[in-house]
């Protein structure tokens, strides 16, 4: 009668804390641990044992012994350990007990009883793992040196993230200053993850990891993986309550349309469809707004030889798109760079009118001598600078010939830079 009053009582301390898994260590604290089964009743139930604890099941079912068929189902037993100090053996096990639990539900750990290092052991996988970790609180009384009855009480320990997830935080925003879009992903998605993280700042975290996976994606042209992440993006800033993002609704819009354009008409960085580029100029200024940003990206990470392929590639399309309008398709008649640029030129097209194409094949000369072309070292700084000078003067002439604004395309295609937000 006692424990059923007791129950009621800790069952009122738990805010109706749900969770699929809890993991248990074995102790002599047969009716904390019956107090947490009773009160949560999880799917499943691990009691990690040792050489001293192997009768703990029972000891817990001597408690609850109304609920033999749910014990029977929900709890399994792994060990024993042999030694309870071997926090090696702790890892072990509990690595068995997820390679056994299904991998789509919620876990926790109670470190209430068991040996210290069992207890250490078991909230440092807690924290690698990112599971919350219980503990079942209760008055102490030093005369008796007893836990004081009817006073236990269930309490989540607070999450390390809440204090030192700036630390991760910086290094997901330094990552993302250099370009790096896929360490800040991960980085910001485990931050998201964080139970106990403040509402507000989940939501921060939740939004930059959207944006870094949406620009991951676009960084190595998975363009149907960047169409995903960036539509949920945009159904997450209509919802969020977060105006601080509002500044940014506008520009991921026009990044979404962006990449629904070129996901839907097959463009990729190689080449476009004759009929896109003689028919389609916004699918065009995508796929080279693509090219282009990608390209002042590698170059601020000093990769000038991957920053000089995609500028190269930037010269092509302009030239490919050009003759198209001319009924030119470069492709199938197979004309090279340079070719196109004069083929242009004697069509006295008004891109390159009066506009010395031999630039382009002088400084793409210094291209042609890099590891990703046709030569054996890198590219310098200074023969990069010089191959993008031509690029943008010939980027001013096309937005020019085209009726575009260069300026607003350049912005547009800019990613946007991350927020900062104070744990």
């Amino acid at each position: 009668m006692y424990f059923k009053e007791n129950l009621r009582r800790f069952k009122d301390t738990t805010a109706n804390y749900q969770c699929d898994g809890l993991i248990i260590l074995g102790s002599r604290q047969a009716e904390t641990a019956a107090l947490l089964i009773g009160a949560l009743r999880p799917q499943h139930v691990a009691l990690i044992l040792t050489l001293d604890t192997q009768q703990f099941k029972q000891e817990i079912c001597s408690f609850l012994v109304n609920d033999v068929d749910y014990l029977d189902q929900s709890i399994q037993e792994f060990g024993p350990a042999t030694n309870a100090y071997d926090t090696q053996e702790i890892y072990k096990l509990l690595r068995v007990i997820f390679d056994r639990w299904p991998t789509d539900c919620t876990y926790a750990v109670d470190v209430t009883g068991g040996t210290k290092p069992m207890t250490v052991g078991l909230a440092k996988a807690a924290y690698l793992l990112e599971l919350p970790t219980i503990y079942v609180a209760s008055d102490y009384n030093e005369e008796t040196n007893r836990i004081v009855k009817d006073t236990q009480r269930f309490t989540i320990l607070p999450d390390p993230y809440v204090v030192f997830g700036d630390i991760e935080a910086e290094e997901s925003y330094r990552l993302a200053n250099r370009q790096d879009y896929s360490g800040a992903h991960r980085i910001f998605e485990k931050l998201a993850r964080r139970e106990q993280m403040p509402d507000n700042l989940r939501e921060h975290f939740r939004y930059l990891t959207m944006l870094t996976g949406t620009y991951a994606d676009w960084d190595v042209f998975n363009l149907n993986g960047a169409c995903q992440q960036i539509e949920k993006l945009i159904q997450f800033l209509n919802s969020t309550k977060l105006p601080r993002l509002d500044k940014h609704k506008n520009v991921l819009k026009k990044q979404s349309t962006f990449l629904e354009r070129l996901n839907k008409t097959n463009a990729d960085i190689n080449k476009a469809p004759f009929t896109i580029l003689r028919d389609d100029l916004p699918t065009v200024l995508a796929l080279l707004g693509s090219l282009y940003a990608n390209a002042v990206r590698r170059e601020k990470q000093g990769r000038y030889d991957f920053a000089a392929l995609l500028l190269y590639r930037c010269l092509e399309l302009m030239s490919q798109r050009r003759l198209a309008s001319h009924g030119v398709d470069a492709d199938k008649q197979r004309i090279k760079l340079y070719a196109g640029y004069k083929e242009l030129q004697k069509r006295q097209d008004a891109f390159i009118k009066n506009y010395a194409i031999t630039r382009i094949s002088e400084t793409n000369k210094s291209r042609n001598k890099s590891i990703l072309a046709h030569g054996f070292r890198l590219i310098r700084s200074n023969e990069y600078n010089q191959f993008k000078e031509v690029v943008d003067e010939l980027m001013e002439r096309f937005f020019a010939t085209e009726g575009e604004n260069l300026e607003e395309w350049k912005n547009d295609f800019t990613f946007i830079e991350l927020d900062k937000v104070n744990l």
